[in-house]
């Protein structure tokens, strides 16, 4: 993990820690055997995630899942040929202490969806400064609807989102971009994939890099950028900002909250399809408040991705939220 202290961070869950960095990829056969076939380049495009997850240093990197998935020998060589260690378990519970040893994990559903603490767990890694490799395009759980019911309990938070159906497309695609994660990288492989796309295109630190036949195909959230974007919105240099604690959450919340004039304000709960949980009036000062994971009528919510809304009746701004029970 990577020691920030540079940045003066308001957060309590973030204040000794700069958050991690996630890569979301199209499909699990980029980094197979089949993936690493010419004229596709995965062996210089794990080099580059490795590189941007560790700045350039040396790492350590584990593999949750399958041989096919993510034991291919040409994966080893990759890592080993930069310089990185990889190591790869078929674990089905996620253990903080052991993912906090490694820079950086890669997975998909499969490792998430075995356990619902897992989510939790991982959210939590990210957020005290580990970095996540996170791949669709399986059919773990029956169908790529219920895949992407797992996967989004995790990516959501962060800006992300898998779609519920697959695209069908065995072959190459190129990539381009200036971004680190694409430098040199010419062409991935796919056999069938699940679009990636950006739940809010305004935040800087989600972003989808590259596309193909309409479809998100590789994307990135950036943790420095989105503590970048905390600092600069706080109530000293002129923004109002809204932050949870603890994110992920499974009883009371605490909320962080500022704004740079006295007007009255309200703070709006929504669940992922749009529907409004909760409605709470912030008075006119700037501080915390505590919301106790009820909607309107008093019931606890249910597991799930929920949206912070402040108002302050001249901006608004948006804040993830996971709820486990």
């Amino acid at each position: 993990m990577r020691i920030l202290s540079s940045l003066l961070v308001l957060i309590p869950c973030l204040a000794y820690a700069n958050p991690g960095r996630i890569v979301v990829n199209y499909d699990d056969w980029t980094v197979s055997s089949t993936g690493f076939n010419a004229p596709s380049t995965p062996g210089i495009y794990v080099g580059n995630i490795a590189a941007w997850f560790t700045g350039g240093e040396a790492g350590s990197f584990l593999g949750l899942g399958g041989s096919f998935h993510l034991g291919a020998p040409e994966l080893y060589s990759a890592f080993a040929a930069f310089g990185h260690t990889y190591v790869r378990s078929e674990a089905d519970s996620l253990d903080l202490g052991v993912l906090q040893n490694y820079d950086g994990v890669f997975l998909g559903a499969k490792p998430l969806g075995d356990k619902p603490a897992n989510v939790a767990t991982l959210t939590t890694y990210v957020q005290e400064g580990g970095n996540v490799y996170l791949y669709g395009g399986t059919n773990y759980y029956g169908s790529i609807a219920a895949d992407a019911i797992v996967l989004n309990s995790f990516l959501n938070p962060f800006g992300l989102d898998f779609a519920s159906a697959m695209t069908v497309y065995r072959g190459t695609y190129p990539l381009e971009g200036d971004h680190p994660v694409l430098a040199g990288v010419d062409y991935l492989f796919t056999d069938n994939g699940t679009a990636i796309s950006d739940l809010d295109p305004v935040d800087a630190s989600n972003e989808v890099l590259a596309w193909f036949m309409g479809d998100g195909v590789v994307a990135v959230y950036d943790g420095l950028l989105a503590m970048t974007s905390v600092r600069a919105s706080d109530g000293r240099t002129g923004g109002p900002f809204v932050r949870p604690y603890p994110n992920p959450a499974s009883g009371s919340v605490s909320i962080r909250f500022a704004r740079t004039a006295p007007a009255p304000g309200s703070l709006r709960i929504y669940d992922l399809a749009g529907r409004l949980v909760r409605s709470l009036a912030l008075g006119e000062a700037a501080g915390s408040m505590t919301w106790d994971g009820t909607d309107s009528a008093g019931r606890g919510v249910a597991p799930g991705v929920y949206f912070l809304r402040l108002t302050n009746g001249t901006r608004d701004e948006t804040a993830r939220l996971i709820f486990v029970r």
